[in-house]
């Protein structure tokens, strides 16, 4: 059982970091075509966050909640995912 979440929080927590990876690719493609300031680097900095949150309940396995610097980890990686996501989206349907 305890492999079983180990296994499938590494899973899950490397697919949001490749969904992010794809997006800083995305915000930088845009960077260079348009010029707008799309931040491309803080997607890497929240999937960096959101890993460390999750490597740390990892190394907890048998607990899923409860440890609050993971759960800081991971508010703040969801913070920065926010706050860089909007520019993004600002430079994508700009032309809309």
């Amino acid at each position: 059982m305890i492999a079983g979440t180990i296994i499938l929080s590494l899973y899950v927590g490397c697919a949001i970091a490749a969904v992010q990876i794809l997006l800083f690719l995305i915000a930088r493609f845009y960077r260079r075509m348009t010029g707008e300031c799309t931040r491309p680097g803080l997607f890497l900095v929240s999937a960096a966050l959101l890993l460390a949150g999750d490597l740390i309940y990892v190394s907890q396995a048998p607990q899923l909640a409860g440890n609050t610097v993971a759960d800081v980890f991971l508010l703040a990686g969801g913070a920065v995912l926010v706050g860089s996501g909007y520019p993004l989206l600002r430079a994508m349907t700009r032309g809309s």
